[in-house]
């Protein structure tokens, strides 16, 4: 008989979870780059509006936590 798993969330944030920080600020500095977006745009607008204190300043991945950058990954 076959355990039944839980499964939450899609396989790109299943995925993404498991990168440390290192790895998460490359694949930003990367799609940045690119001028790829999200849904919430590009790096540089997410952190100007979820991040307003200093995302109009710094927009460095290396200065925001791991879930910051989770966040504008998984859309």
């Amino acid at each position: 008989m076959r355990s039944k798993i839980l499964y939450t969330g899609s396989v790109m944030q299943d995925v993404l979870a498991r990168k440390d920080k290192d790895e998460l600020e490359s694949l930003i500095r990367i799609l940045s780059n690119r001028g790829m977006r999200g849904c919430r745009g590009t790096w540089e607008e997410f952190v100007k509006v979820y991040f307003p204190t200093f995302g109009r300043i710094i927009t460095c991945p290396s200065f925001y936590s791991r879930e910051g950058l989770l966040t504008v990954l998984a859309t």
